[in-house]
């Protein structure tokens, strides 16, 4: 059976940007870099941090479902529990976090000090300025 939102998609893994265009569904970058990821149907109200839970499909090619409102992944990369967090394009000038959060690895959005114990490093520099202290992990 399946979602029939999906019914004419032969297998739920896409890119980013194609994934933007089916509505209920956030795609959760499957990499560091957030340029494959695969669908899951947002079914619920969370938003960024809020605790969720992810169910994985009973078939083979349906989505995961999540509690997590449209536009946010559940993740537990960052913490043991899962919570929601919201996806944004690595890629763009303006990648789409909220207030207070940076861009992060697997394309979601999370606090610069949530990131920094685990080793990455930041630059003050503005987008397309030269960065100041080197190689970092997050520059500009």
């Amino acid at each position: 059976m399946g979602d029939p939102a999906l019914k004419d998609t032969a297998f739920v893994r896409l890119d980013v940007n194609t994934a933007a265009s089916v509505p209920g569904h956030t795609c959760a970058a499957d990499n560091s870099f957030a340029d494959d990821g695969t669908l899951e149907k947002s079914q619920g109200t969370g938003m960024q941090g809020a605790a969720c839970t992810r169910t994985p499909a009973a078939e083979a090619n349906p989505p995961a479902v999540t509690d997590c409102a449209e536009g946010f992944a559940c993740s537990d990369l960052f913490t043991e529990a899962r919570q929601c967090l919201k996806t944004c394009d690595p890629m763009a000038a303006v990648p789409g976090c909220p207030t207070g959060t940076v861009w992060g690895v697997y394309g979601t959005c999370i606090e610069q000090s949530v990131l920094e114990p685990l080793g990455f490093a930041f630059d003050p520099a503005r987008m397309g300025e030269t960065c100041s202290n080197g190689y970092t992990g997050f520059c500009g």
